[in-house]
């Protein structure tokens, strides 16, 4: 007999005891212990055994030996090496449990006793009994949240949010919880229980043990992988609680674990296929155990992707056991074993700027290339949550989301976001495109060896799985970038075929796959560079049958035309002129061998490239032919075109382009009857000029010693012969803002023709744009004026289609139309029906759901067009083009382009159009007859183009309660005046009062009581509220008022002017308005002038916006010199204020010294209200040398700048840029610098959306240059340079460093140290971080300390050195940096050494973190690793740039300082009124922050600032030379 538990049936208790050893059980138990005695009272017959918790766990180690030849069912205590337990020769004496806490292994002795005496007649001991009945009770087994907050380190707690793995430790919590039954102690929710626990990690350790010996010994079916196999049954089966495992399951739980999607890469989804067999969907814990077994991997070392991450993270739960005495051996060995199994880092580093320098390419070429390397970045989203019995909604679902790379994991490595996977790889490099005229790259088996060649460029490991911005700017640099004759290239070519890096030789074998390679490419651009017609579908199915036989055959062929063309067939082979005839591998590689001199069979990378440059025959031109030639230039096009790198040579150039037009010419051949290529053949156009200008500038410089003089390099040399300006199309286009062409504009005179991939090429080279692209259609010879001598041609470029405004309607605007999109170019001869599916494609629709109209936009409202001869709206026939069927409806021929289409969708759910069918019956008129009920008034208005002014303004009228009744109940009849001149005869008032009635009725889908959704703080909408298009009311205005009669944008303010003054004239009950003189004041009081000019202006204006909208103000005419006033009080519906002349804001920030022993300042600038990060550094660099040098020292001098020259002024300007480049603004969040501000961003854009507030700014100053401190200094920074800026700076690094330290936050949890970030940050400037040894790094950053920490510390840091100027370490290589940097020490949360052991020089270690300082950069997730120690060695230093450090200070400088000043008596008091962010350190305020703008408004505007500044006292010029009049208002 033995205990029982949830996981028992996988593991014994007593043998995961042994496992453990007893140390780390009387952790777990102590700890449970004190946790249950805080939660709850334990009862008295228990409270004996709570005294001592080694009972505890001696039952737990106690099991029946069933094996026993002696005795049957002979009791004993487990030990893992199988002997008899030492505890058992103790001759110790124990009488009673009280005298237990005397020796930790009297329990042992005493139960031994207790089993003789009874010679095992009796069973199991009582006290055993009553000891495991403990256990399963209630008070000894936690719920899920206290068994997460037990078990799991604080930094690594799992949460809600984005990468939190809730859901998975919910699992987990699950698959140990003890589910309440009859036989149990306890009802209620499932519990954990502390044997359960110790199970779970002994079954972990014991297959992690097993990791570490030898693969030869081990075989698929060893005990530990069997019991690990059927424990991650259970956590897995937890998901779906069905005892069956579903491969969806896996799915979600490898998601959130590796990354998302990762279980979508190859190498997983093979070994999940082997796993779930295509009969067995579901697995029972059996079948999985074999699936493990079966796909397994045993070398190295055994290792599964379902098993080890499991065990890595139980690693990093198991707790540590208490130091004993003699046992530090053992614990240094432990601490070695776990830097041994230290998994793959996740963060690659990237080292953007080293590659930049490699292939000499300036870094705003970055933009493009970024531009493109992120279209072709995917995303989605996977993690454990939802409905599992949903997951093919949830699947669909996320993949009509805009897309992101899957991350798949590698050897326990999720990919990244923002990486390029295989899978996308493959469909950018292999699918053909008819927009792009080309037919891929390369064909599928290649384009899957150059990925992985790509891969393994990378700095770690080569099964990284994706490509990052680094190997794409690698594979483009060494494909157009080097200039050594293809000696780089041929070497990555070689790489690739023998799948190792650095080859420089290839076998007979190798030399087969690279001819066999480049033969099936050759085969591959044979078929798709060619027109297929409807006539040659058949032969080339026929084709594809023939490749397969061929490949079927025992000896293996290649393409004998490919062969050919590539020059590789021997001239001793047969002529063979079939089209299918193939040649055997062997010949091609003999042959090679004989032209190399190859004896031995292996070639090397001189003899390939001798090989490889071949002379032309007697036919060839300049140059060489290149049997590579094909296939590299397949990658240069890769590498331009597709990633944008523009290429070194200019003659690169002028091939890569004469290679597309190759290319195209033969994909879409130009005969003379197809000049441009058959139908439907895309052609850029691009300004004629500026193409001659580059072709001229390129065949030029070509193969001359100017050929690799490129002005892209990153010394952007100015004398560049290939300094081109930006591509500029705009010359081309009419000034209508669309796409339009000019009709004069000629071939070759002012515009040229290119195939897409050229123009991609050149744009990604040079810039520029719009891209104006036009199709081959079939030729309709004008039938007006025809010419003689014209060329016959059946296709030719449309290069004036018409451009259209499209419109929508379905069934939730009612068939009202509402804009859709703008300058929709649509062909003059194609079918209609070519555009409908095009637009529906985009919108993702079934083009059978949608119908085109032609919008009549002559008539002046909607209801006057059906009776408009030819006029309404009309439907296209789809089969027909659209000049024809305009023609025949209204006889137009002149072929003007504005026109307005409809697109009509068809309702899903009724299957009815909105229109009707014949567009005269509409589906939604059925209930106008019905009398009109007021709705709610919540309807939107369509934007018809930049009318949101206009919409804004009605919706306010529309929303005010008596204004809108006025209207709704007809009472504005009564008051229209149609003979007022100033009005528009009442019409204003019609139109203003059908669009407020048609808001305010009720709709056919608006119910009573909707529901509605919050769309802002106390404000609510309609789930589905209905919306208008106010197309009648807009054409009515811009007939009113010409200012409003276009689509261009304007002022609410203005518009709502208009609208009130002429509703005013159209309802103005005074039909004909006296003459009225304007009184005078004459002493009178203001209340009754006020009066009498307000019953005056009321005999001239009488309406309902008089009545609401209408108010008077008071205006002041004063002589200043007998001071006779003169009172005015105005009507005004609008009153126009002015804002204050200010246009600077204050700026609040504080600026961190890098100077020893000065303190921090709070200093307030004001910058210009439109200005950037940089401005502000400027501002403040003024105010810190006026500071210095004294505020009259700077006046004087720019006065003298002024008297004189300005070379005073210009060596302030210098000062100040100096002083700006060497400060950085920082996002600074609690404890930690988040990023690097960069100078280029705008104030406006950090102000705070509803108050205009700016942030509080955060400054550090740098560290100079060594430039700057040998007083050579370099050109002063420009206001578009970013901090981070190094174009003009030798080496240096930026490091974010945040303090860190330990609390103990419980003694009754397994991890007990809490280990937050607090205080101020620190950003450091680094010159020659690479020279740097780790000593000297130590040192740089306890010097630069001594600003941010309370002067208790500062005798911890007397050590720290000066400024370190230069290293002495030899600088090496980044391969053996990222190898320490994989192989540095590991930091766990309760390890001695992350606050406590030995004190360090300077009272701390550092670390390598994440941002925010809760756990390592390096390390994945599942490691729980707090960051990896940077040693305190004389070894080059393991940092490198834009690493973020933790400072981790040690118990003894946290007792000294109490708790850095937060903690007892000695807490510094709060003596100013801002708050540091760190304790015991001042923040002193520049006397700057003195002044402030009135009212402690911060400088912002107020509408009293306005107010005020509108009733300010002006002065007349004009008679105050006489009068000396002065006017207020």
């Amino acid at each position: 007999m033995a205990l029982k538990s949830q996981l028992s049936s996988i593991m014994p208790v007593a043998e995961a005891c042994g496992i453990l050893g007893e140390a780390r059980v009387t952790k777990i138990v102590t700890s449970l212990v004190d946790l249950t005695q805080q939660q709850q009272t334990p009862s008295p017959a228990a409270s004996v055994l709570l005294e001592d918790t080694a009972f505890l766990v001696r039952a737990m180690f106690y099991t029946v030996n069933t094996q026993s030849p002696k005795r049957n069912g002979s009791g004993s205590f487990y030990s893992n090496d199988n002997t008899k337990s030492p505890l058992g020769e103790q001759k110790e004496e124990v009488t009673s449990r009280s005298s237990f806490s005397s020796a930790a292994s009297a329990p042992f002795q005493y139960f031994e006793e207790m089993n003789n005496n009874l010679h095992c007649d009796l069973g199991t001991p009582p006290s055993i009994r009553e000891a495991w009945n403990l256990l399963s009770t209630r008070k000894f087994m936690l719920d899920k949240l206290t068994m997460i907050k037990f078990l799991v380190p604080p930094g690594a707690q799992p949460h809600p949010g984005a990468g939190g793995h809730m859901g998975l430790f919910d699992c987990l919590a699950y698959a140990l919880q003890t589910k309440s039954t009859a036989a149990t102690s306890w009802t209620g929710p499932p519990l954990v229980g502390i044997p359960d626990i110790v199970i779970f990690l002994a079954i972990c350790k014991q297959y992690r043990d097993l990791q570490g010996g030898a693969a030869s010994e081990i075989q698929p079916d060893h005990p530990a992988i069997t019991r690990m196999s059927k424990w991650m049954f259970v956590v897995y089966d937890s998901y779906q609680k069905k005892n069956l495992l579903q491969r969806d399951t896996i799915h979600r739980f490898l998601s959130d674990v590796y990354g998302e999607d990762c279980y979508k890469e190859y190498s997983m989804k093979r070994l999940l296929g082997d796993i779930f067999m295509p009969l067995s969907p579901t697995l029972t814990s059996r079948d999985f155990c074999q699936g493990v077994a079966k796909t397994i991997s045993l070398t190295p070392t055994p290792t599964h992707f379902l098993l080890d991450w499991m065990a890595n993270l139980a690693h990093a739960l198991m707790p540590v056991p208490p130091q004993e005495d003699g046992k530090e051996e053992e614990c240094e060995s432990t601490t070695k074993n776990t830097a041994a199994y230290l998994k793959m880092i996740d963060q690659q580093v990237r080292w953007l700027e080293q590659i930049l320098d490699d292939y000499d390419l300036a870094e705003h070429r970055l933009y493009e290339v970024k531009r493109r390397y992120h279209s072709l970045v995917e995303s989605s989203n996977a993690v454990i949550q939802g409905d599992p019995m949903n997951v093919e909604e949830t699947t669909s679902s996320n993949n009509t989301s805009s897309a992101t790379t899957t991350t798949t994991p590698v050897n326990g490595t999720a990919i990244p976001k923002q990486t390029i996977p295989l899978s996308v790889f493959e469909k950018a490099v292999c699918s053909p495109s008819d927009e792009l005229g080309h037919g891929g790259y390369l064909p599928l088996d290649i384009c899957e060896k150059v990925f992985s060649t790509g891969m393994s460029q990378s700095k770690g490991s080569n099964q990284s799985g994706y490509w990052e911005l680094a190997q794409v700017l690698k594979f483009g640099g060494m494909c157009v970038r080097v200039v050594d004759d293809d000696k780089s290239i041929v070497l990555w070519i070689l790489q690739m075929i023998s799948g190792t890096v650095g080859t420089k030789s290839l076998t007979k074998p190798m030399v087969g796959e690279l001819l066999k390679l480049i033969c099936n490419h050759q085969e591959f651009r044979h078929n798709m560079d060619r027109w297929y017609g409807d006539d040659q579908t058949e032969d080339s199915d026929a084709e594809d049958e023939n490749d397969v036989d061929d490949t079927a055959a025992e000896e293996t062929t290649v393409p004998l035309q490919s062969a050919k063309a590539l020059g590789l067939v021997p001239k001793s082979w047969k002529e063979d002129n079939a089209p299918n005839a193939t040649i055997p591998l062997q010949i091609l590689v003999d042959h090679m061998l004989d032209e190399v001199g190859s004896t031995d069979g292996t070639v090397t990378l001189e003899q390939i490239l001798k090989w490889h440059r071949v002379k032309k025959n007697k036919k060839g031109g300049k140059g060489a032919r290149k049997r590579l030639g094909p296939f590299i230039m397949e990658l240069r096009l890769m590498a331009s075109v597709l990633f944008g790198i523009p290429p070194k040579l200019a003659s690169l150039e002028d091939c890569i382009v004469a290679e597309i037009k190759r290319r195209h010419e033969a994909r879409y051949p130009q005969t003379e009857l197809s000049r441009r290529g058959p139908s439907g053949t895309v052609w850029y156009i691009i300004d004629y000029n500026w193409y001659q200008t580059w072709y001229s500038v390129v065949q030029k410089i070509s193969f001359t010693p100017e050929d690799g003089q490129d002005f892209r390099d990153k010394s952007g040399e100015t004398t560049s012969p290939r300094r081109l300006s930006k591509i500029s199309n705009k010359g081309l286009l009419r000034d209508n803002g669309s796409l339009a062409l000019r009709v004069d504009i000629k071939w070759r005179s002012e515009y040229e023709i290119l195939p897409p991939l050229a123009w991609s090429a050149l744009q990604a080279w040079y810039d520029g744009g719009p891209p104006i692209y036009r199709t081959v259609v079939p030729y309709i010879p004008s039938t007006s004026s025809p010419r003689p001598n014209v060329m016959k041609t059946e296709h030719e470029i449309e290069l004036y289609p018409f451009f259209v405004t499209m419109f929508m309607c379905d069934a939730t605007s009612r068939g009202e139309a509402r804009p859709f999109q703008q300058g929709v170019p649509v062909s003059r001869v194609n079918p209609v029906r070519q555009l409908l599916v095009q637009v529906c494609k985009g919108l993702d629709i079934d083009p059978g759901m949608g119908r085109l109209w032609v919008m009549d936009t002559s008539a002046s409202n909607t209801e006057d067009a059906p009776n408009k001869k030819g006029g309404g709206d009309w439907l296209l026939n789809l089969d027909a083009n659209i000049a024809d069927q305009r023609r025949l409806k209204d006889g137009d021929h002149t072929g003007h382009s504005n026109i307005s289409l409809l697109l009509e969708l068809k309702d899903e759910e009724t299957g009815l159009w909105p229109r009707g069918m014949d567009g005269k019956q509409w589906s939604f008129s059925k209930n106008d007859a019905i009398p009109v009920e007021s709705g709610d008034g919540i309807v939107g208005l369509y934007n018809m183009g930049n009318t949101c002014y206009m919409n804004s303004s009605i919706q306010c009228l529309s929303h005010t309660p008596v204004f809108k009744d006025y209207f709704n109940m007809k009472y504005y009849l009564n008051d229209i005046n149609t003979t007022n001149p100033l009005g528009y005869e009442g019409r204003l008032a019609q139109v203003s009062a059908v669009l407020i009635n048609s808001l305010w009725k009720r709709f056919n889908q608006q119910a009573p009581h909707q529901p509605k959704r919050v769309t802002a703080p106390g404000s609510y909408a309609p789930v589905n509220a209905p919306a208008l298009t106010p197309k009648t009311f807009k054409e009515s205005i811009g007939k009113f008022n010409d200012i409003f009669a276009g689509n261009e944008q304007h002022d609410a303010q203005e518009f709502l002017a208009f609208l009130l003054g002429g509703l005013s004239e159209d309802l103005n009950r005074i039909q004909d308005k006296p003459y009225i003189e304007a009184p005078d004041s004459d002493g009178r009081p203001d209340h009754e002038l006020a009066d009498i000019w307000w019953s005056n202006h009321l005999q001239r204006e009488m309406s309902i916006v008089v009545a609401f909208f209408t108010g008077q103000y008071k205006s002041l005419l004063k002589c200043k010199l007998c001071k006779y006033e003169s009172a005015r009080f105005e009507p005004f519906s609008v009153l126009q204020i002015p804002l204050p002349e200010d246009d600077t804001i204050p700026v609040s920030l504080i600026v961190y010294p890098v100077k020893e022993n000065v303190e921090a300042m709070k200093y307030s600038v004001r910058v210009h209200n439109s200005g950037t990060l940089y401005d502000v550094l400027i501002s403040l660099a003024k105010v810190m040398y006026a500071d210095e040098h004294g505020e009259s020292e700077t006046a004087e001098v720019e006065d003298s700048a002024e008297n004189s020259t300005n070379v005073a002024e210009e060596e302030l300007k210098e000062e100040y840029a100096n002083r700006a480049k060497n400060m950085a603004v920082v996002d600074m969040r609690e404890g930690y610098i988040f990023k690097i501000a960069p100078n280029s961003w705008r104030l406006p854009d950090l102000q705070n959306k509803d108050s205009g507030e700016l942030p509080l700014l955060h400054v550090y100053a740098l560290d100079p240059t060594p430039e700057e401190q040998s007083k050579e200094l370099s050109e002063p920074a420009s206001a578009d340079d970013d901090t981070s800026d190094e174009d003009t700076a030798p080496a240096v690094s930026f490091l974010a460093l945040a303090q860190r330290r330990s609390e103990l936050v419980a003694h009754n949890v397994l991890h007990p140290f809490r280990h937050s970030v607090f205080g101020t940050p620190l950003l450091l400037r680094v010159p020659h971080l690479d020279s740097l040894t780790g000593r000297e790094m130590y040192d740089f950053v306890a010097n630069r300390l001594r600003n941010f920490v309370p002067s208790g510390v500062l005798s911890f840091l007397e050590g720290a050195e000066a400024p370190i100027s230069g290293g002495t370490a030899q600088a090496g290589d980044d391969n053996s940096k990222i190898e320490r940097r994989q192989n540095l020490q590991k930091t766990l949360s309760d390890m001695e050494e992350v606050s406590a052991g030995p004190v360090p020089r300077y009272g701390f270690r550092l670390r390598l973190a994440s941002r925010d300082g809760r756990r390592c950069s390096l390390c994945p997730w599942y490691d729980c690793c707090m960051g990896c120690l940077i040693p305190d060695d004389e070894s080059p230093t393991v940092v490198m740039n834009g690493d973020s450090i933790v400072i981790d200070w040690h118990f003894e400088v946290d007792i000294a300082t109490n708790g850095f000043g937060t903690r007892g008596a000695q807490a510094e008091p709060r003596k100013q009124r801002f708050r540091p962010r760190v304790p015991g350190v001042s923040v002193k305020n520049h006397k700057s922050c003195s002044t402030s703008s009135k009212d402690g408004h911060s400088g912002a505007i107020t509408l009293e600032d306005c107010l005020d500044a509108f009733a300010k006292e002006e002065k007349i010029p004009d008679v105050s030379l006489m009068y000396g009049f002065a006017r207020q208002r």
